[in-house]
């Protein structure tokens, strides 16, 4: 059965090679794993069936988290914004050099992003 987070294991393939474009998909393979598994802990866990509905889905999950008391929600809501930004928007020739000097952190983020998602799948706040 496919589960997001095996998107990470692509990205750290992707990010074994130092081509732009290649960080870029990787990058881009860490948000999905973060946004699809954390779009199920707002499902699975906190009972948040509005998520199911696919329409402007990924704005909806980043305000759900971002006006949350938890630092952890918060956490995925921030990782999320900047990632998806930084991969799919940026523009090539105003920071063709942002990828590859930032490889280390973009893991080290997603690792970041996914602790936080088992403290919360471990221990959510439920406030329902």
């Amino acid at each position: 059965m496919f589960q997001w987070k095996d998107f990470k294991t692509v990205g750290d393939e992707l990010m074994a090679n130092s081509q732009e474009a290649y960080i870029r998909c990787a990058t881009s393979r860490y948000y999905y794993s973060i946004f699809g598994s954390t779009r199920e802990y707002l499902i699975d866990i906190m009972n948040k069936h509005q998520f199911c509905n696919g329409k402007d889905i990924h704005k909806r999950v980043y305000g759900e988290l971002i006006k949350s008391n938890d630092p952890n929600e918060v956490n995925l809501a921030e990782f999320l914004r900047e990632v998806r930004n930084r991969a799919d928007y940026d523009r090539l020739n105003e920071c063709n050099t942002f990828f590859k000097n930032n490889s280390d952190k973009i893991v080290d983020t997603t690792n970041d992003a996914f602790n936080s998602l088992n403290v919360l799948m471990n221990n959510p706040p439920y406030n329902f």
